[in-house]
């Protein structure tokens, strides 16, 4: 269905080339996944995975409007699901869990993210897995989670102090139960830092943009 309505935006240049256009922040982003494509490395002010993504996909599919947006489609229907799993888990009702998944899948904004190759859908879809893997008790695997959507956009970080914050809240008023809401927001905090390095200085071992130095 997301396929169905997906855009074709048209544009004539003046030599009478007819072209796909591109929606909104693509112009930059599908710009950099074809730069990648060619082996060079620009838009360096976002982290590169959602780009990489996009690569990958034009690579796969071709250079069209459903090459350069198959990646962000597939993360917003993930993001379906992720949302009902997390809301499931949270509220422990089947109800709530589908009235929680209706009112994201048919949200506006959402919606659009989903539809066009921008960095938000593949964050975000980073980001509700590893919230669902960190309410779990799988601290270090919700760790590589929002280390990987912070290598899609870097303000998917901001979502950290909610996850510690939850995790304090929930953990009880003995001593030993706050220690070890401590030691897992550490454990999370510790592995998002070497996952987002990591991925850092392997695109930089690539491209060599950032003279070997992550930091």
């Amino acid at each position: 269905l997301r396929l169905s309505i997906l855009e074709y935006p048209k544009r004539e240049t003046p030599g009478g080339t007819v072209s796909w256009d591109l929606i909104f922040d693509e112009r930059y982003y599908v710009s950099a996944a074809r730069d990648m494509l060619r082996g060079e490395a620009t838009n360096n002010e976002h982290p590169p995975l959602t780009k990489l993504l996009i690569a990958l996909s034009i690579a796969l599919l071709g250079d069209n409007p459903a090459g350069w947006r198959i990646p962000a489609i597939s993360a917003s229907l993930a993001s379906i699901l992720l949302i009902y799993m997390l809301a499931l888990l949270l509220s422990g009702r089947n109800d709530v869990s589908l009235c929680s998944v209706m009112l994201f899948a048919f949200d506006i904004m959402a919606f659009n993210i989903g539809q066009i190759a921008i960095l938000d859908a593949p964050a975000m879809a980073f980001m509700l897995a590893a919230s669902l893997l960190v309410l779990r008790g799988k601290h270090d695997l919700g760790g590589l989670f929002l280390g990987l959507a912070s290598l899609c956009k870097l303000s998917s970080l901001f979502i950290y102090p909610g996850i510690a914050l939850f995790l304090i809240i929930t953990a009880g008023r003995s001593e030993n139960s706050f220690k070890h809401a401590a030691k897992s927001c550490v454990r999370v905090a510790a592995t998002v830092l070497v996952v987002f390095l990591t991925g850092l200085w392997i695109y930089d071992s690539y491209f060599s943009i950032f003279d070997r130095n992550p930091l």
